[in-house]
């Protein structure tokens, strides 16, 4: 890991545009800089200079990173105040439209109604703040569901099988 112990300030003179490099005890190697990259967009950034990897947070909400991520849990916002136009399409799949992105549909589930059969895949703040879902654990639990289905089915196959072979 590098010796990192300088910070130097940067900044292009438009109102809008700066960022602090970070260098290595040499002074003269870049290793990262954090700010605001252009005069046309307010976007954040943070950019390691070795690995050439970029976090962007985007004036518009949307986060982007160019590496892989990795996290013990990941959460997503379910509750149905974030959604409108909900339309259940089967016993836990939905179709809506986001209140932040009218006008597209997408598909899920809505922690309001997760949270009755599956309750350990949901998040519910103890302040009444909006529910989230962990849909890899979710969807893990659809997928053991749907393969033991599937094994009880292949079972029942199997015996219909053998009594129509022993008749």
């Amino acid at each position: 890991m590098p010796n990192i112990s300088g910070i130097k300030g940067v900044s292009t003179g438009a109102s809008n545009v700066g960022f602090f490099r970070f260098y290595e005890s040499n002074g003269t190697t870049s290793q990262g800089l954090i700010g605001f990259a252009s005069s046309v967009s307010s976007d954040f950034f943070i950019r390691n200079e070795v690995s050439g990897k970029s976090l962007i947070l985007k004036e518009d909400g949307d986060l982007t990173y160019d590496g892989d991520i990795r996290a013990q849990n990941f959460f997503e916002g379910s509750d149905k105040r974030l959604k409108t136009n909900i339309r259940k399409i089967s016993k836990s799949v939905y179709a809506y439209e986001l209140i932040v992105q009218p006008g597209i549909t997408v598909y899920g589930t809505v922690a309001d109604e997760i949270i009755k059969t599956n309750p350990e895949v949901v998040k519910k703040p103890d302040d009444g703040g909006m529910m989230s879902v962990n849909y890899n654990s979710f969807l893990s639990l659809k997928l053991a569901e749907q393969e033991n289905k599937t094994d009880d089915l292949q079972k029942q196959i199997d015996e219909l099988r053998n009594l129509i072979k022993n008749k």
